[in-house]
């Protein structure tokens, strides 16, 4: 075999390497620990977050909510809280802080867009 492959001029390691076929790494686990109740389904998680986020003054994204569960008494990280709480539907993405430091021209421009797009719609209303 290693013949062949000399003779085809490919590196033994691209012979035989094997496709991952979709993502890499692990695949996301079901189960959450807890330290009372043990190993539970992502849907006492859920159910769990909804509860935490039903108080009347509690509005939090991920990384808060994970300090609320953990204080609750799950063994869970971020990562696991962002993609439950993504696939359930619950994450905060319209109140999300712009970090990229453009913020200023940003919204300058978002302010100024509309105004113009009004000024057109006025401008063809009174030439008809």
């Amino acid at each position: 075999m290693k013949k062949l492959i000399s003779y085809a001029r490919l590196a033994e390691s691209s012979y035989y390497r094997k496709p991952s076929n979709g993502r890499k790494g692990l695949k996301p686990s079901i189960l959450t620990s807890h330290s009372k109740l043990g190993w539970i389904d992502e849907k006492v998680v859920i159910s769990s977050i909804k509860k935490v986020l039903g108080h009347e003054f509690i509005d939090c994204g991920y990384r808060l909510m994970t300090a609320y569960l953990k204080r609750d008494g799950y063994l869970i990280n971020h990562k696991k809280v962002y993609r439950i709480m993504s696939t359930a539907g619950m994450l905060k993405l319209e109140n999300r802080i712009n970090r990229s430091g453009s913020g200023a021209l940003v919204s300058a421009v978002m302010m100024i867009v509309p105004y113009l797009l009004n000024l057109d719609a006025l401008n063809q209303a009174a030439h008809q």
